[in-house]
């Protein structure tokens, strides 16, 4: 870097993934660097590499046409203050120091479809900017047509929404006095920053700095791309002087209120006369206040030494100072010039005082008024020219101004007085920065124009900011030459930028210019706004903002409603009517078929089916289908967030009373959404697939009153958030203080989003008794997982949860690796019964007899190993149907047909479904594959999952419901990994194919009274009623005498379902009696409990937040400090105390557990081998299955065993049988339930807040106090949930150290080959157990214990270190003022609590 400029580069790059290495080397040559269309997505990590040199900030977007970045060169001295980014991707801001100096760096991406983020932008600029704002970026929008453009043959289809976005880049440039830096410093030139195949064609990306710092650029450039495959866009530099002012110094404010004072006396003195009569009005506090606002705050040194800054924050003194000084010129009574606002001895003569630049800018923007472009008749062939200010004379310019005022008989004469004084001192204008120079230029430049036209009958006359543009007949050209010739007293440069089509040799400009000069000829007389409004507007990106076909055609797509179903759909434009209120549509059920109609515009066709024409409102239309796609998906999000705001004003909750909703049209047309206040109006909001066939769930969008709240506890933050960042403080420890709230606030927002709960619900079942189908019932989807009915069904680990980011289905598949494959299906001889259905389903019938060298010849290794490669695998669909054809090869198993099935490749699936928020949000549905399908591959996940299981649903069929041995076994087996290993609360048992029923050979078996049925067809019902609660009974009864202790610890519940009759009328069952609404409310009950467990979490901690900004008063009081001294020292002392106490409790329960623990020790010391036999015995028939089991580390499921074959936890029986009780009391499952010795209750009972403190509402100390009681609940709250998991770690160490050190053992067993190798294995097994009990089962003691000593330090560790924090951060500051009040929002999140409370 120079030592003493910095280089920026601005750049559209076009996404970094293609030709990234050349794109690098463009920027070898900056300091920092603005790019856009980085096109990074969440998980992409292209950006990452450019972190060696350089320090990034980015943003993450979905859409492949968005994303910003701003990189700072490591080696440049630099300082970051903050930074902020666009969750859009549309822009980063950047507060920082560069070389001492403050800048605001921003780097903006202005979508052509974006009108609302440079509105925003503007608005956060002009509050928070802070030293020299640098402004870089695509704009997508050219600012003069006539020399920004190269080329116009492709016509803009939508002028209109052109227009609209050259206005909204034009209103952002005044809004904060923005210079275009290229073009300031290259007035004439041509030149452009945006290709299409390599042909230049418009200037689209810009540098924008405030016009007061324009001295301060050394040089901007469009630059060449060193590579012609990087055409697209081309980079701009900027190069900026580093100007080592003198910082303004902190704590100045007093100083300056005084000059302020000073001025403002002396101003009084000078108005003395009219300080009896009323104002004039002659400026409006909105005038004042808008141009204070587009200020910019620099270290600039003003000549009175008042900052900018000084203005913006005391805009409620400064507002009446600028209406006296206004006024007392606009009276005549202030005769005042530059000078008066200026130092004359200042050597800096650019700079200006801040009341100044206010006044000016006032001015200015009066003044605009006389820049609106001028026209006379009809100009056929245009000619342009462009003429330039060469000498600028204030006097000439005042003249001017003059003219035009008394032309117009404007009401603006005293105003031009004003000009007139403030300029009376100045010679010329060449002092940067006047907000008045661009504006009486440009009003000069348009007086010479008028000149030059005034003796030809047709012209029009176009005023830019640099030029103004004349546009006349060709044949006129030589005319105006002539009377230029005559009148230019150098007083401006004239160039012609086109002589007409019909003039000789003017071929080649003819090209640039053709499709300008007919929209100039279409539209110079419709020329009515400042600068532009109706001239030829912005340009898009041609070539990517429309297709064109080889035909030459233009293909649209128009975004509309369709108004009876309400859906809004991407369609081609040419099937619109001509007024756009109707569209036809193709008869296409495929999702494919009509994408491909729409993307190929195909015309209305009446083949074997006709287009339908439906009613439609009119959105937009766009150029690309991606646009089009892009604006669908806004407007439904538009939707959904207004039905969720209808729902939380209609929901019951009495803090939000119920008005009804109506439906409006806008000015466009578009539907929006209307609350009017009518009583007991409802109107229920459904937005369905058109033509659905499928039955749909009967589930509302209802939002609940938990959504309800926290949606307004969030608004609250939110305006508190904002009201924090207003601030403006020269104290540090109100800086320090300030950033800390925010960063606290940013983290409550963020705990909700990124960390959402979820609750697993584990489905067990044997095969073939309709696991699968009740999901597809509970889930409203028929198909969704295959059933075993035709010889299909899951053969994986399945997860079921809801995609809550868009509105695809989609599969996530995890693959084993090829290497696990070809380990699994090594040995032939060694091969299970398992190993070879696995082979079979992937390879095909009488693969299981090939070895492994001849599945390697097979034709379909390739393709298996292919497949294997990717390690994972996305499927994702928008139609269920093409989805589910897609996955079903890699989760289902089919018997009948074998070979090229995919699940035993498979560890795991997780389905993500759309649509299902109410049902899914916070749950995950875990569907086991059934009893005896499970491998060992899947055995780790299988066990984890189970652990993970909230609640258990036991599948089976309603015929065996009782008969059946199989779910009870492997709930008995699964009970310690499901309760005190895991984290289940509920068992339901779920009797299916209640519709399935004989009636005869039912009323004999169950020989009911005769008066209990009736004859016809209710008997059928009658039956099912009967046998349903004959189920129920037989079941809980079972429940209820189990042996197990373990069993009657969980919430049971039986239900009789149908999935068939759910979804076939048919079967005339009545939806309630199929009992799959009672399963959908368990789930939505779960979700609901959930969300206002994480509302009562956020709004706890957001009162904690505004308690603590409450509690940051003055404390100039000497005894409040020394009673703050005191309190804060009690609470150290009780902290203390209170940990000592909880030590005590742990301490006494590691000592019961220690004693239980050595029991069981004992006892599995005498017992091992005794009980370890039974289990190898019961293997014994099968010399594979006891094989398997030693290679498999002890564990095994054969497929004729209703449960696993456990050796591990076998051998670990007698120490569950000795700890289980006193594990149990300590770590329930359930939080809520009191035991008297739970580690929760502890947590629970813990607080360091003194009971009987009581402090005045109004009391800094009240408010401290409140604080701690938040975070104290907070820390709670984490470590409650954290102790669950790791309670499960504990108890799983019991089984895995037993299953270390018997791994040697298994693995010597698992070796034994020939003539009595079963014997062997029993023996080697058998050899190990003695030769290692005397170790083995107290080294699992020393690890559990370790473990549960580890925790309960942990727990102490953590409230002390977090707390003390609290404490510290609440008496700690020394607040030289108040932060601000939120005693409001205190009340209001009270209130919200007390809400939450009730629900």
């Amino acid at each position: 870097m120079a030592s003493h400029t910095i280089n920026f580069i601005t750049w559209n790059v076009n996404g970094l993934k293609q030709n990234r290495d050349q794109k690098f080397q463009e920027l070898q040559n900056a300091d920092i660097v603005f790019l856009q269309e980085t096109h990074i997505g969440v998980r992409d990590k292209q950006i990452e590499d450019y972190k060696k040199d350089w320090v990034v900030f980015y943003t993450k977007y979905t859409s492949s046409s968005r994303g910003t970045a701003i990189l700072v060169r490591k080696s440049l001295d630099f300082e970051c203050i903050s930074h902020d980014k666009d969750n859009r991707g549309a822009y980063v801001v950047l507060k920082c120091k560069l070389a001492g100096q403050k800048y605001t760096l921003v780097s903006v991406y202005n979508h052509h479809t974006d009108a609302k983020t440079l509105d925003n932008l503007s608005r956060y600029l002009q509050k928070m900017t802070t030293g020299l704002l640098v402004i870089g970026g695509d704009f997508n929008t050219i600012l003069n047509p006539f020399i920004d453009k190269k080329n116009n043959s492709n016509k803009i289809a939508n002028k209109r929404n052109q227009k609209n976005l050259h206005l909204f880049v034009d209103k952002f440039m005044k809004s904060l006095q923005l210079a275009d830096v290229w073009r300031r410093m290259n007035p004439v030139k041509q030149d452009f920053t945006f290709y299409i195949r390599d042909r230049p064609v418009s200037r689209l990306d810009y540098f924008f700095i405030p016009d007061e710092c324009m001295w301060r650029v050394r040089s901007c450039e469009i630059m060449n791309s060193r590579s012609g495959e990087l055409k697209d866009h081309q980079p701009v530099s900027l190069e900026i002087n580093c100007v080592y002012t003198e910082p303004l110094l902190i704590d100045q404010t007093q100083l300056h209120f005084k000059i302020f004072n000073s001025k403002k006396l002396l101003l009084t003195d000078e108005t003395s006369s009219l300080q009896c009569e009323e104002s004039s009005s002659a400026v409006s506090e909105v005038d004042i206040v808008s141009a204070v606002q587009s200020l910019q705050v620099s270290d600039t040194v003003r000549p009175d030494d008042i900052p900018v800054s000084f203005y913006k924050d005391n805009i409620r003194d400064v507002i009446p100072y600028i209406k006296m000084l206004y006024d007392g010129i606009h009276m005549g009574e202030v005769n005042c010039s530059e000078l008066y606002f200026q130092d004359p001895q200042d050597d800096i003569p650019h700079f200006f005082n801040a009341d100044y630049l206010i006044i000016a800018t006032i001015l200015a923007r009066r003044l605009d008024d006389f820049l609106k472009s001028q026209s006379k008749g009809t100009i056929k062939d245009t000619a342009i020219v462009m003429i330039t200010p060469k000498t600028v004379c204030t006097e000439a310019m005042l003249c001017c101004l003059k003219d035009e005022i008394e032309d117009s008989h404007s009401v603006l004469y005293q105003d031009f007085l004003i000009v007139q004084n403030l300029l009376r001192d100045s010679k010329s204008l060449e002092c940067v920065g006047c907000p008045l120079k661009p504006v009486l230029t440009a009003l000069k430049l348009k007086s010479c124009a008028l000149k030059l036209c005034k003796n030809l009958e047709n012209y029009a006359v176009h005023v830019f900011k640099t030029n103004v543009i004349i546009c006349i007949p060709s044949e006129d050209l030589d005319k105006m030459h002539a009377m230029e010739s005559s009148n230019n007293e150098e007083e401006y440069d004239i160039m012609t930028l086109f002589r007409g089509q019909s003039v000789e040799g003017n071929e080649s400009a003819s090209e640039d210019y053709d499709g300008l000069s007919d929209d100039t000829e279409e539209n110079c007389l419709g020329y009515s706004n400042t600068l532009f409004e109706d001239s030829v507007g912005s340009i898009e990106h041609e070539g990517k903002s429309k297709s064109i076909e080889s035909d030459g055609r233009t293909t649209m797509y128009a975004v509309v409603t369709l108004e009876e179903s309400e859906e809004v759909m991407v369609t081609a434009s040419n099937w619109l009517s001509e007024d756009k209120k109707q569209c036809y549509w193709p008869p296409y059920k495929s999702s494919e078929k009509f994408i491909e109609a729409v993307q190929k515009g195909l015309a209305p066709q009446t083949g074997e089916k006709s287009w339908e024409k439906l009613a439609v409102l009119f959105h937009e239309e766009y150029g690309t289908y991606e646009e089009a796609k892009e604006k669908q998906k806004e407007l439904n999000e538009q939707t959904e967030q207004a039905a969720t705001a209808v729902n939380q004003v209609t929901e019951t909750c009495p803090l939000f009373p119920g008005p009804s909703l109506g439906f409006s049209q806008n000015a466009s047309g578009s539907k929006v959404f209307s609350i009017a206040v009518l009583a007991g109006t409802t109107l229920e909001i459904q937005g369905t697939k058109r033509k659905r066939e499928s039955r749909d769930l009967n589930i509302s969008a209802k939002s609940n009153s938990e959504m309800a709240i926290l949606n307004m506890a969030k608004k609250k933050m939110n305006e508190v958030n904002v009201r924090l960042q207003n601030i403006s403080s020269t104290d540090r420890t109100t800086n320090e203080l300030k950033n800390t709230i925010l960063d606290a606030i940013a983290k409550i927002n963020e705990m909700e989003k990124d960390k959402r709960r979820k609750e697993t619900i584990g489905v067990f079942g044997k095969t073939g008794e309709g696991k699968s189908s009740l999901l597809n019932a509970v889930l409203g989807l028929e198909g969704l997982l295959p059933s075993g009915s035709l010889g299909a069904c899951t053969a994986v680990i399945t997860q079921v949860e809801a995609n809550l980011e868009d509105s695809e289905y989609k599969a996530e598949i995890e693959l084993i690796s090829k290497e696990e494959w070809e380990r699994e299906i090594a040995s032939k001889d060694e091969r299970t019964d398992t190993d070879n259905e696995r082979i079979i389903a992937v390879y095909g019938a009488d693969a299981d007899k090939k070895s492994l060298e001849e599945l390697k010849k097979d034709a379909k290794y390739a393709e298996i190993d292919h497949f294997l490669s990717a390690g994972k695998k996305i499927i994702s669909h928008t139609e269920v149907f093409d989805f589910l054809h897609d996955v079903k090869r890699n989760i289902e198993q089919s018997e009948y047909n074998p070979g090229g099935w995919y699940w035993p490749l498979v560890k795991s699936v997780t389905i993500k479904i759309p649509d299902r928020q109410e049902l899914l949000e916070h749950i995950v549905l875990f569907d086991v594959p059934g009893t005896g399908d499970c491998n060992k591959i899947r055995n780790d996940l299988w066990k984890s999952k189970v652990r993970e299981c909230s609640s258990v649903w036991i599948v089976n069929g309603i015929n065996r419901a009782i008969s059946s041995i199989e779910p009870w076994s492997i709930m008995e087996h699964c009970m310690q990994d499901l309760g005190p290993g895991g984290q289940c609360k509920t068992i339901n048992f779920i009797c299916t194919r209640t519709d399935d029923i004989n009636i005869k050979e039912y009323q004999r078996s169950a020989r009911p009274s005769g008066d209990q049925f009736t004859s016809g067809k209710n008997l059928k019902t009658a039956c099912i009623h009967h046998r349903n609660k004959t189920a129920k009974d037989s079941v809980k009864n079972k429940f209820e005498t189990m042996k197990s202790k373990d069993f009657r610890r969980f919430t049971a519940d039986v239900f009789t379902v149908s999935s068939k009759a759910y979804f076939d009328a048919d079967l005339q069952m009545d939806q309630n009696e199929t009992e799959i609404p009672k399963l959908q409310d368990l789930l939505k009950n779960t979700n609901k409990s959930i969300r206002r467990e994480l509302t009562r979490d956020y709004v706890n901690q957001a009162k904690g937040v505004l308690f603590f900004i409450q509690s940051i008063k003055l404390d100039t009081n000497e005894g409040m400090a020394k009673l703050k001294a005191t309190v804060c020292k009690d609470y150290y002392e009780s902290l203390e105390k209170a940990l000592k106490e909880l030590n005590s409790q742990f301490n006494s329960h590691y000592k019961i557990i220690e004693q239980c623990f050595s029991k069981g020790v004992e006892k599995s010391v005498e017992q091992c081998v005794s009980t370890t036999k039974p289990v190898i015995a019961s293997v014994k028939p099968s010399d594979k299955t006891l094989q398997a089991l030693c290679k498999n580390k002890g564990y095994y499921w054969p497929k004729n065993k209703d449960a696993p074959v456990d050796l591990n936890k076998c051998l670990a029986k007698h120490i569950y049988e000795n700890i289980d009780e006193e594990f149990n009391l300590i770590f329930p499952v359930d939080s809520k339930i009191k035991t008297g010795k739970s580690v929760q209750e502890q947590i629970d009972k813990f607080s360091i807040i003194q009971n009987g403190t009581v402090y005045a509402p109004s009391s800094m100390l009240y408010h401290i106090q409140n604080f701690m009681k938040t975070e104290e609940t907070k820390v709670k709250t984490f470590l409650k949930s954290d102790v669950v998991q790791r309670k499960i770690n504990i108890y799983s160490l019991i089984q895995t150290t037993i299953q270390d050190q018997m791994t040697a053992g298994y693995k010597k067993a698992a070796e034994k080959r020939g003539l009595g190798a079963m014997g062997k294995r029993e023996t080697t097994i058998i050899e190990t157990i003695e030769l290692l009990k005397d170790s083995m089962f107290k080294d699992a003691k020393i690890q559990f214990l370790k473990e549960f000593k580890s925790v309960t330090n942990y727990i102490g560790k953590t409230l002390k270190t977090e707390l003390s924090k609290s404490v510290e951060r609440s008496f700690s500051q020394s607040s030289k003022a108040s932060l601000m009040d939120v005693s409001t929002e205190i009340e209001t999140l009270e209130t919200l609590s007390e809400h939450i409370a009730e629900i």
